[in-house]
């Protein structure tokens, strides 16, 4: 914050004020509750007494290896942000904090299809499996058995013929758990029990995709060997929450899943979320790999990657149309989100068929459907296969397997294809190929490569590539330049809707060897560094990226790993307008900004404001922010009067989707005097730095009149 402290009290933990209201799309805050992870040596007790009053109930209990904690729903009465912050603190007793975001359920429309009658094939002739080469692993005799995989999503109707007919021990589905009963909606609170039957149709669905056996409709899963478990996070409507998916994970965990398929996420962009966190310290700490949906909001450009797949060592995962689509066929499809993260982490990992997938359906029923809701299960049914194949894989070996020999995808407008390679920020390393992964010779880390902005550019990386045949072959370096973009639009200071204006421009990369030989087993170490392209407009943040390859002479087989970067300065570009704040009414869903003067009469200080005609403060960012203050000052003056409850907020996405109830409460526990004033929202741009003042963007809202009902 300008002229103040932007440093929590505990600089791990982020938290978001109880007080606020999203509009992202796919997830929002839920007001006044928190994840939390207890130190070594404390437990619930230790939370319950650090909050006293403040504790309204406990809502989920974390008592599993992976991790111990609780998520707490506070007083909505109270701003608990900074409160909380301030007694975990003092009480020595929490690790990290997060808040509990809402998704919402997945978007589902299954176009049902009539079965061909068709129980068996002579092969493999499934569409997306050819694309794939899973047809090849299976006709090797790989169908994914000895490996445990679970999904989160709706449950499953085991009761399913092409699901096996049952659940428990023997069944095709064969463990799994409901976390929360058919009438949890994402806001009341869940009634767990052991059967996760689904009452809506996506988790069967997904749950086809991967296990289905040999059926009517022509197909089978991708690992049908695999012994499969369903953990059902949604009830019959509504969406669910972090800590239910938190609770589903460590479940599976405990239960011995090898691989964790989760088709949930929402747009956020920043690495720093609970579930993806826990996610990737399950890959670190237990080789647990995930399969995660990179989400579906491909419309809104680059940087609007999905909260739940953002950790580094989760996979994120898009979707490629599949080949027999008209116009777009074998190119990303167009509904799947775009990397990067905010902080130029590379999203998504990899790609798998996801429009127009047939698979099952409750009530013995089959359907088509489309989203990255399908490619993740069908990426996680390569890695049960590959898992099989080449015995237990670390998280680690099977991403660096899985993207070196991906295919790199062309890129297309949605009516035209180009021949060029689609950016690497919309496909990952390309659509996953498994005979290849299987028969490899070569092993190239790290799986990507991110050059960050040209101001904060890496200017020398390490590639290491070893050679695990038993002979001695050359290779040659050769770099395949991707599409850039434009992630800003023309002439204006906000992101571009896809597809994103095109650049002839592309970074160059630079390596100390183009050549060279390897003995089976050795490793070369190669320097690479990247210049990025001169001729762009700088100021609208030209994405560049494209393919560092190796072609291995004895075979002419090639790998590859993506590369990217940014042309301009993340630190230099605008996250909030001069006129992006904006004061609306709390109960307008539009949230149309107030003309200036608009009086409020609030709320008895102390007393609730369910319902009451509150101010909502709404930011509008063209970028996220990793801190976000709010103040009162006095619109006459235009000084500072004090700070809103719980500033900073902590890991904003762009968009109109920020928005803070005032009830003029002040962070100091009192409540503003009867007057007009202005509230004055300050961001920090991305890579900027929180003592220079110039690295804020500074907006103020038109001045409001507040009294209080006596």
């Amino acid at each position: 914050m300008v002229g103040k402290s932007a440093l929590p009290v505990i600089a791990s933990i982020a938290v978001v004020a109880a007080s606020l209201e999203s509009f992202e799309p796919g997830r929002k805050v839920v007001p006044g509750a928190y994840i939390v992870e207890y130190e070594d040596g404390h437990n619930v007790n230790s939370i319950a007494a650090a909050m006293g009053a403040h504790l309204d109930h406990v809502r989920v209990h974390f008592d599993f290896e992976t991790f111990k904690g609780v998520s707490i729903q506070v007083n909505e009465s109270e701003a608990m942000g900074t409160t909380a912050r301030t007694l975990f603190a003092s009480s020595g007793a929490v690790k990290n904090m997060w808040p509990v975001y809402a998704y919402d359920r997945p978007s589902f429309n299954a176009t049902e299809v009539v079965p061909s009658g068709r129980s068996t094939r002579a092969e493999d002739t499934f569409s997306p499996h050819v694309m794939m080469q899973v047809d090849q692993l299976r006709a090797r005799g790989f169908d994914g058995k000895g490996v445990k995989l679970a999904v989160l999503d709706s449950g499953v109707d085991y009761t399913h013929p092409a699901l096996g007919g049952c659940f428990g021990p023997g069944c095709r589905v064969s463990f799994g758990y409901d976390l929360v009963g058919n009438d949890f909606n994402g806001g009341n609170k869940p009634q767990p029990g052991s059967d996760p039957k689904d009452c809506g149709s996506h988790g069967t669905h997904v749950s086809g995709i991967i296990t289905a056996e040999a059926n009517e409709a022509g197909f089978t899963g991708v690992a049908p060997g695999v012994t499969f478990g369903m953990y059902k996070v949604f009830g019959c409507k509504g969406g669910t929450n972090t800590d239910v998916l938190m609770a589903a994970a460590a479940r599976a965990a405990a239960d011995g899943a090898q691989i964790i398929s989760c088709s949930v996420g929402g747009a956020h962009g920043w690495s720093d979320d609970g579930f993806s966190n826990f996610l990737s310290k399950l890959a670190t700490e237990k080789n647990i790999t995930s399969s995660v949906a990179a989400s579906n909001d491909g419309e809104y450009g680059a940087f609007y990657s999905s909260g739940s797949s953002n950790a580094a060592a989760v996979n994120s995962i898009a979707s490629v149309d599949l080949t027999e689509t008209p116009n777009t066929g074998g190119t990303p499809s167009g509904f799947s989100s775009w990397g990067p993260t905010m902080e130029m982490n590379f999203k998504p990992q990899f790609a798998g068929p996801g429009r127009d997938i047939v698979s099952t359906l409750p009530n013995n029923k089959y359907g088509r459907a489309s989203g990255t809701s399908m490619s993740a299960p069908m990426v996680a049914g390569v890695m049960a296969l590959l898992n099989q194949a080449m015995g237990p894989l670390s998280p680690e070996r099977m991403r660096q397997i899985l993207a070196a020999n991906a295919k790199p995808v062309q890129f297309s407008s949605g009516s035209k294809t180009f021949d060029a390679l689609a950016p690497a920020a919309q496909q990952g390393a390309g659509l996953v190929q498994a005979l290849n992964a299987l028969n490899s010779k070569t092993l190239v880390s790290p799986p990507s490569l991110s050059f960050n902005d040209t101001e904060h550019i890496n200017s020398n990386m390490q590639v290491s590539v070893t050679n695990t045949g038993n002979e001695t072959v050359e290779y040659q370096v050769l770099v395949r330049p991707a599409v850039s973009v434009y992630v800003l639009a023309s002439n204006s200071p906000y992101p571009s809707r896809s597809p994103n204006d095109q650049t002839p421009a592309s970074g160059s990369l630079n390596a100390t060897v183009t050549k060279f030989n390897l003995t089976a087993g050795q490793t070369q170490i190669l320097h690479v560094s990247a210049d990025p392209p001169a001729s762009v407009d700088a100021k609208r943040l030209a994405l560049w990226s494209g393919f560092l390859s190796f072609r291995r002479g004895s075979d002419s087989s090639v790998v590859s790993i993506p590369y990217q970067g940014l042309a301009g300065s993340l630190r230099n570009t605008t996250t909030l307008l001069p006129d992006g704040a904006s004061v609306a009414h709390r109960n307008d869903k539009n949230r149309q900004p107030v003309p200036a003067n608009t009086e409020f009469v609030l709320p008895k200080p102390g007393t609730s404001t369910s319902n009451a005609d509150i101010p909502l403060i709404v930011a509008n960012l063209t970028l996220g922010t990793t801190s976000l203050t709010a103040e009162i000052a006095d619109a006459a003056s235009g000084s500072a009067v004090a700070d809103l409850p719980d500033v900073p907020y902590r890991m904003v996405t762009r968009g109109a989707g920020f928005g803070v109830r005032w009830d003029g409460k002040l962070a100091n526990g009192s409540y503003a005097g009867a007057g007009t004033y202005k509230v004055r929202v300050k961001a920090l741009r991305i890579f900027g730095d929180a003592a220079n003042g110039n690295d804020w963007d500074v907006s103020d809202t038109v001045p409001i009149k507040i009294s209080y009902k006596q």
